[in-house]
């Protein structure tokens, strides 16, 4: 499935610098043991992390 999406402008430098990978770094960080999330959400958060790192911006305004 392809998506486009539009990044808000206060978030451009985070995509153009790293394609948000600091973000993602910080999240598998998280204990998440005591928390609401579990296997889905740790499967998804890998997913946005492989699918931001092959992102390529197709539109400039």
């Amino acid at each position: 499935m392809k998506l486009q999406i539009v990044i808000p402008k206060e978030f451009e430098v985070d995509f153009t610098t790293d394609k948000f990978e600091d973000f993602f770094s910080r999240l598998s960080t998280v204990d998440y043991t005591d928390s609401l999330v579990g296997k889905y959400e740790k499967e998804t958060i890998g997913m946005f992390e492989k699918v931001f790192k092959n992102a390529k911006v197709i539109e400039e305004n």
